[in-house]
């Protein structure tokens, strides 16, 4: 995404929020949804707060709002991605 961003063919927003599901990802995948360290994230209208040794945790359509993000961003990448070329 830093490469796709470094190109101009995303935003920064958009990086940081890809940064932001991908963090989340590993977060819960490798760690229980435990944080290694302070940091806060902003995906479209949400923020993501994580506090070291902390349990990531959010309102019940929390995952919902994610995937949703991930799958309309997704699309909206895979379209750039036909017409952003390397430079």
């Amino acid at each position: 995404m830093e490469e796709l961003k470094d190109r101009g063919c995303i935003t920064d927003e958009a990086c940081k929020a890809w940064e932001a599901l991908i963090e989340v990802r590993n977060s819960i995948v490798h760690n229980n949804a435990i944080a290694d360290e302070d940091k806060t994230y902003r995906i479209g209208d949400a923020e993501i707060r994580f506090e070291k040794g902390r349990m990531l945790k959010g309102p019940l359509n929390f995952f919902i709002k994610l995937i949703e993000y991930a799958v309309e961003n997704y699309k909206v990448t895979l379209k750039v991605l036909r017409t952003c070329h390397p430079t």
